[in-house]
């Protein structure tokens, strides 16, 4: 039984011992080609937009074409959109301004495949605020990107564009 393990131990010595790494590392490949701007998983872009206001709905209305919002990302992804403060900062839709007025003013949004809609309303259905164009950023978010990061709020601009790289989405007429 002793020389059984022992042999068994030297087998073992020489199988391991005897394994080594052949011949220096190849050389580095060539480059790959450059990828669409943005990422598979996310892409965002900015678009000033014109508003139309519609009398008989009251409300105003902005329509953007955005190729990176797919029929994935309607299913299992999400669509944000911030506007420009005007400030340097970006607001989160949707959203209410409550003016000294008394009126208040409403953006929010649709969206659906390579398209999304910004809706402008008045809390008195006149045209009274309504800017003729306005500043948006559009971010397609696929599912597995809010997955791989988990503790964004998605809902801060500043967060939400430290995972994203500009692509734009056009604004339409």
């Amino acid at each position: 039984m002793k020389r059984i393990l022992t042999l068994s131990v030297l087998a073992l010595a020489l199988i391991t011992g005897s394994c080594k790494k052949e011949g220096p590392a190849g050389p580095q490949g060539p480059q790959g080609p450059q990828g669409p701007q943005g990422n598979a998983n996310v892409q965002g872009g900015t678009a000033t937009v014109n508003f139309v206001w519609n009398a008989s709905t009251g409300y105003g209305t902005a329509d953007m074409t955005y190729d990176a919002i797919t029929q994935s990302i309607v299913d299992n992804g999400a669509v944000l959109v911030f506007m420009d403060n005007g400030n340097g900062g970006w607001i989160s839709l949707p959203y209410t301004d409550y003016s000294a007025t008394g009126v208040s003013i409403s953006y929010y949004f649709v969206y659906a495949v390579g398209s999304v809609r910004i809706y402008f309303s008045e809390q008195d259905l006149n045209n009274t605020y309504m800017p003729a164009s306005a500043k948006f950023k559009v971010v397609a978010v696929a599912a597995a990107q809010k997955q791989a990061h988990p503790n964004t709020d998605w809902k801060n601009y500043n967060q939400v564009m430290q995972v994203v790289n500009e692509s734009a989405p056009r604004s339409s007429k």
